[in-house]
């Protein structure tokens, strides 16, 4: 799967987006929510943070997967506890 393989998830993010920015700048937004605009620094930092987190979440993802593929796959439920239980 590649990275455009779910084109809806951009409309998501762009949304997000949006709705992130209307909360930091509308003016209405700061007052109904009690916030402030955010200077430049403040979104670096942000950034900075999101991508220390991204190669982490990456990392577990391929251990994750790596760990399923190795494990036996089971088919269902019952399987797992027919196996346990020795078939009773």
């Amino acid at each position: 799967m590649g990275v455009f393989s779910n084109p809806v998830i951009f409309v998501g993010i762009a949304a997000i987006t949006l709705l992130q920015l209307g909360f930091v700048y509308l003016p209405f937004m700061q007052q109904l929510f009690n916030s402030a605009p955010l200077g430049v620094e403040a979104w670096l930092r942000a950034l900075l943070v999101g991508a220390c987190v991204w190669p982490v979440v990456g990392l577990e993802k391929y251990i994750r997967r790596r760990q399923e593929s190795q494990s036996e796959p089971v088919t269902s439920v019952e399987a797992r506890v027919e196996s346990k239980s020795g078939g009773l």
